[in-house]
């Protein structure tokens, strides 16, 4: 993240809502395709 580069801090805030946060194992998973990414500003939701 450097502000260097002509992003604003709001730019970035702004890109970081649409991330969403999981496990190194979930991670894999998802990006394997054996489990769907759940959307942006998801809770945790308990044990799958």
């Amino acid at each position: 993240m450097d502000m260097g580069r002509g992003r604003s801090l709001a730019a970035y805030r702004a890109e970081a809502t649409k991330c969403v946060l999981v496990c190194a194992n979930c991670h894999g998973e998802i990006e394997s395709g054996l489990i769907a990414s759940p959307p942006p500003r998801s809770t945790f939701s308990g044990a799958r």
